[in-house]
């Protein structure tokens, strides 16, 4: 290995900064000591045992290698982000994040099952950790009580599909969490994590539109701001002084929330959603309604109650036109993203849009809304949205058995 630099130090760091796979990365360590000394933390920044069967053991044995022999910088201190699954036991688990990764921030945790003493010893012996994944992992009820006791720094929490119930409750501690996202998680009821979710106030972005939660309608209803809210709203907005009007002793649940997304399967009330935007927070800047039926009623005062919408999620949402889609395309110039996956709205009525299919099962970017937007020549009727006899067979064979069975497959 030669001990001089065949490069400025930083033009290595710039070439460095486009190498991202672990093989080419530790092909650089090898270049020489300067080359050495920037690539290692990169290396070791990211680290995956997924798909990796022999990498949890083989980490094992340079971390403890490292440690014996005195290394300095420790490797794992440069341990930023850590997935781990099914392929690492859960003890050997503990001892690389808890053992070896002090300045853990980020864990994923994929296939595998997490006890309340396990997540005690991450939580204790990782305090930078900052965001937590669980994927499908099954777990104790009381596998968050570590994380509220000790993960004063977690931000960002996402559960995706794990079956067994957890309490929620020791989230309150976390002071900082602002990030909530719980998919496919069919223990998320009103009785119980609803109301433990409604107490998370510290929260900027909650997301529950993948799961099956049981009661919509009473959790919205919740978030409803009260009247002494509404009467101090209004005196504040007509107020030239809004630092004399402390307003935060009585802001609705959740009141702080600027990312929203839910999932109703078409259960709540038709006033429900109406009341919802017209008394929340003005702040919204995502919200995404999933399985509802939405009118274009409500699609036409989004503008006037959430001024500051950037992004829109209406998949596999009903009850709304064609027409009524366009106007409220049209009324939020602010809007950045509509997703409308699992919409049967006719393609055909948004010729602006790129790619193919019947109908406008799609994720719409910005572009392709300010195409509509400037397209005032184009005029969609209520009769349009009317199914074309080759539209409506496509979707009576989007609908049966062989095609749910082909799209399970791919």
């Amino acid at each position: 290995m030669m001990d001089h630099p065949c490069l400025p130090l930083e033009l290595i760091t710039i070439v460095l900064k486009y190498v991202t796979t672990q093989r080419e990365l530790y092909q650089c360590t090898l270049v020489n000591s300067y080359f050495f000394e920037i690539a290692n933390p990169k290396l070791w920044r990211r680290m995956s045992t997924v798909n990796h069967p022999d990498r949890p053991k083989r980490l094992l044995h340079s971390l403890k290698w490292a440690a014996t022999h005195g290394r300095k910088p420790f490797p794992g201190d440069h341990i930023n982000s850590f997935c781990i699954s099914e392929e690492c036991p859960t003890p050997l688990m503990v001892t690389l994040t808890a053992g070896y990764a002090r300045s853990l921030r980020e864990l994923e945790l994929s296939y595998m099952h997490l006890t309340r003493d396990e997540m005690e010893a991450i939580a204790i012996f990782c305090p930078l950790l900052s965001v937590l994944i669980f994927f499908e992992c099954t777990n104790t009820f009381d596998v968050l009580e570590p994380i509220g006791e000790h993960g004063h720094n977690l931000s960002t929490f996402h559960v995706y599909t794990c079956p067994d119930e957890m309490d929620l409750s020791p989230l309150k501690q976390c002071e900082g969490l602002r990030m909530l996202c719980l998919a496919g998680c069919p223990w998320l009821t009103m009785d119980r994590a609803g109301n433990t979710l409604l107490s998370l106030d510290q929260l900027d972005e909650l997301d529950i539109s993948q799961s099956p939660f049981d009661d919509p309608d009473r959790f919205l209803e919740k978030m409803i701001p009260s009247e002494p809210y509404q009467q101090s709203r209004h005196l504040t907005d007509d107020s030239d002084d809004s630092d004399d009007n402390d307003n935060d002793g009585i802001l609705p649940p959740l009141g702080g929330l600027t990312r929203f997304g839910i999932s109703c399967d078409s259960g709540t009330q038709s006033n429900m959603w109406f009341d919802f935007l017209m008394s929340r927070p003005p702040h919204l800047v995502t919200l995404d309604i999933a399985e509802e039926s939405v009118s274009d009623a409500l699609l036409s005062i989004m503008h006037i109650h959430l001024p500051n919408l950037k992004s829109l999620g209406l998949n596999r949402c009903s009850g709304f036109s064609s027409r009524g889609l366009r106007e409220m395309i049209k009324q939020n110039p602010g809007l950045d993203i509509l997703s409308m996956r699992g919409s049967r709205l006719p393609r055909r009525c948004f010729p602006e849009l790129k790619g193919e299919g019947v109908f406008l099962d799609h994720f719409i970017s910005w572009e392709e809304l300010d195409m509509i937007r400037q397209n005032t020549e184009f005029v969609v009727h209520f009769s349009d949205d009317d199914l074309l006899p080759s539209e409506r067979e496509t979707l009576e064979y989007m609908r049966s058995d062989e095609y749910i069975f082909g799209t399970a497959l791919g």
